[in-house]
């Protein structure tokens, strides 16, 4: 074990600590900013961010020249198709949820929680239910 150990110790726990932090805070950056944006513009300045500041960190973490990798053209296109496919994947998640107007209204989760729960209690049983082969 070298000198170094605890200090690289160290700086993981706090890596980690600060990316949950973002993570956390996201969803509550998100939760305020919903009933103002649009969901499809929020999202595109999510990736946008997220694209930037992954860059400034790869970057800054390998100290080397800028340099384009060969053929930039399909990290583009990669891009695309995967803003494309998280933006309307959420739109059809939240058009199929059959309770969101329940949750206009709500300012605190316990309030969600409490509006989803009295729909499910209120679903009447729409299949048979089957037991899983074992």
């Amino acid at each position: 074990m070298t000198l170094g150990a605890p200090r690289q110790r160290l700086l993981a726990h706090l890596a980690m600590l600060a990316f949950s932090a973002l993570i956390a805070g996201s969803f509550t950056t998100g939760a305020l900013a919903v009933p103002y944006i649009h969901p499809v513009p929020l999202n595109a300045v999510r990736f946008l961010l997220a694209a930037i500041l992954m860059g400034a960190v790869a970057f800054g973490a390998a100290r080397n020249r800028f340099a384009l990798p060969p053929a930039p053209w399909r990290y583009g296109i990669m891009g695309a198709l995967m803003a494309v496919y998280f933006t309307v994947g959420l739109d059809a998640l939240a058009a199929r949820s059959l309770y969101v107007d329940r949750l206009e209204h709500t300012r605190t989760m316990r309030q969600v929680a409490h509006h989803i729960e009295e729909f499910r209690d209120n679903l009447t049983a729409t299949r048979t239910p089957r037991t899983f082969p074992h």
